[in-house]
């Protein structure tokens, strides 16, 4: 069960077109390019998730599950795609860092 206030304060579903519901990824982006793309990197994440859990099922106790985190009790590839979906819509492109992150240089402390 998550406990943590920030994961409880975030969306259940991800904001970006690659966590969404085949469903809505085709009602959404049929005809566009967006469409491939996204297909594209779902089956990129989709074949490093498998090597990963394959991994980690080769590691200490068979019954543990992959990954060992759980969204709405699921624990799996939804799972796997939410984090991601938070992570790419809450992170900075470096491009917003000038001359080799010395924007963070006296503010350490903050992260």
């Amino acid at each position: 069960e998550v406990t943590d206030s920030y994961l409880l304060s975030l969306p259940r579903s991800g904001p970006d077109p690659v966590s969404w519901s085949e469903d809505e990824r085709s009602a959404l982006l049929s005809g566009t390019p967006l469409l491939k793309q996204v297909e594209h990197t779902l089956g990129e994440i989709r074949a490093e998730y498998g090597r990963v859990a394959s991994g980690l099922r080769g590691i200490g106790d068979a019954d543990v599950a992959v990954p060992p985190f759980s969204i709405d009790g699921r624990g799996d590839f939804p799972s796997v795609l939410w984090a991601r979906s938070m992570h790419v819509s809450r992170s900075f492109p470096r491009s917003l860092i000038d001359g080799e992150g010395a924007w963070w240089a006296g503010r350490r402390g903050y992260v």
